[in-house]
Parts: structure tokens; C-alpha cells; sequence
């Protein structure tokens, strides 16, 4: 290579380096600069308002996109917005951050001192209100529980012992998915050994010892279906404390 050519050699690659080092400045300057936020969009969220999930968030417009801690943004959605059980962050560059939330629905309320206590069906506490008006015709049913020590929006309920706990969300499981689960307007899982149940508003069924209830709700559906066909207008008790057997007895007519 003769001196001429070495130093048009020389020449271009200052000349690329050059180019590559300014490129990178201006990617530097365009990430630094124009990656900052504008705009924060809310998904999922049915009962949560996105004006309070947007004010946990604490999303300061002009930030830098990658400056937020997802972490710490789910953790404070969480603790202010109880119906909330999941939250997912992403980032829609060059501006929008996205937040896309799980709501649990709530199945369950039940008296709590003087408030009523909504309750997901892992029992955790979405809201305490005054009174339990309108809340079974929203389909929210009533359930008796063992004794509860604490009740913290947005946490599970806290029970005498876990076993309690544990006992409870068991039951529950078996009722909501037993075949007449649609039906069951109120639970009664208060003491273990005194199980108690309501279809439909008009049939109290009295299970007895919680065990062996997935048999026993089984066996409780062709009564149920049986007094349906056969005694459509009358109101009763079901008798389904063994896994063999079931009696009915008419307390009454049916609204």
C-alpha cells in the first residue's frame, strides 16, 4: 500500500469513527431527552377508577420512562385500590406507560362489628360498608365465618388460628364448585360441625359435619332436583348430613 492510499485509509476511518461516535451522541441525546412521560393509560379495572390508580401510581409527567421502579408502583397501586389483586407495568415508548390491572370480584360479604366486610372468594377484603343493603341482589352472597381477629382492606382475613383459614377457603372451593353453586344464596361455615347452606332463598340445607361435604353435595343435587319437579311451590329444610341419604321437610311455601 503506497503512502497516499495508507493515508486515504487513515482518512475514511476518522471519517467513520467519526460518524459512529456522533450517531451514538444522538441516540444518547434522543433517549435522554425525548423518552420522558406523557401520557399513563389504565386496562382491566371495572370497580377501581383509573383517576385512583393513576394517583397511587404517583407517575410524574416529564419523567424519565426507564426512572420508574415497577416494583414499588404495583406495591402502592395495591395498597390504596383494594379490589386490586395483580398489576402489570409496560412501557409504549417513546411516552405512555400502561398499567394493567386484575380486579378480584367480590362474592361474599359478611357482618363485621357494626360494618359488613365484601369478600373475594379467597376472602380477602375488597370494601367495608354500613349497611349489606343491595348487596345480595348484586349477587354478592352472605356467608358466616369462624371468628375473625382482623380485617384490613385489600389483605385476607386473619382468624383465630390458620387452620381456620385453611378450613374455610377448603368449604368454600367445594361450594363454588359443586353443580348447583349458581344457586347457593348463602353460606354458613361458622362452626365446622354445623354446616349450613340456602338454595334459591327457599331451601335451607343442613349438612352437619363439614366432612365428606364434597359427597354430600353431590348426593344434595338430586333432592335438590327432585322437591324442584315435584313440590315447585314449597319452601323447606334439606337434611344432608350423611353421604347416603337425604330427608326434606316443608317449613313453608315459596315466594
Amino acid at each position: 500500500m503506497s503512502k497516499k492510499e495508507l493515508e486515504s485509509f487513515r482518512l475514511k476511518a476518522f471519517i467513520i469513527k467519526i460518524c459512529f461516535f456522533a450517531l451514538m451522541l444522538a441516540l444518547i441525546i434522543i433517549f435522554v431527552f425525548s423518552v420522558r412521560i406523557k401520557s399513563v393509560t389504565v386496562e382491566g379495572n371495572a370497580v377501581s377508577s383509573e383517576e385512583n390508580i393513576i394517583a397511587a401510581a404517583n407517575l410524574r409527567r416529564g419523567a424519565h420512562m426507564y426512572s420508574i421502579d415497577k416494583n414499588a408502583l404495583s406495591k402502592s397501586i395495591l395498597e390504596k385500590n383494594p379490589y386490586v389483586s395483580s398489576v402489570t407495568v409496560r412501557r409504549r415508548l417513546p411516552s405512555t406507560i400502561i398499567i394493567t390491572v386484575t380486579e378480584d370480584k367480590p362474592s361474599f360479604f359478611m357482618a363485621f362489628g357494626s360494618d359488613f366486610l365484601i369478600l373475594s372468594d379467597r376472602l380477602r377484603v375488597l370494601d367495608v360498608v354500613q349497611s349489606p343493603q343491595g348487596l345480595s341482589s348484586s349477587g354478592i352472597i352472605p356467608i358466616s365465618l369462624p371468628t375473625v381477629t382482623e380485617a384490613v382492606p385489600g389483605k385476607t382475613l386473619v382468624f383465630e388460628s390458620a387452620r381456620d383459614y385453611r378450613l374455610s377457603a377448603e368449604l368454600i372451593g367445594q361450594f363454588a364448585s359443586c353443580d348447583f353453586a349458581d344457586g347457593i344464596t348463602m353460606i354458613d361455615i361458622s362452626n365446622r360441625f354445623a354446616v349450613k347452606a340456602v338454595y334459591k332463598s327457599k331451601y335451607t340445607i343442613v349438612f352437619g359435619s363439614y366432612t365428606d361435604l364434597e359427597k354430600k353435595l353431590k348426593f344434595c343435587k338430586k333432592t335438590i332436583g327432585y322437591v324442584e319437579k315435584n313440590m315447585p311451590g314449597v319452601a323447606g329444610t334439606i337434611y344432608a348430613t350423611g353421604t347416603a341419604e337425604t330427608s326434606f321437610l316443608v317449613t313453608g311455601t315459596a315466594d
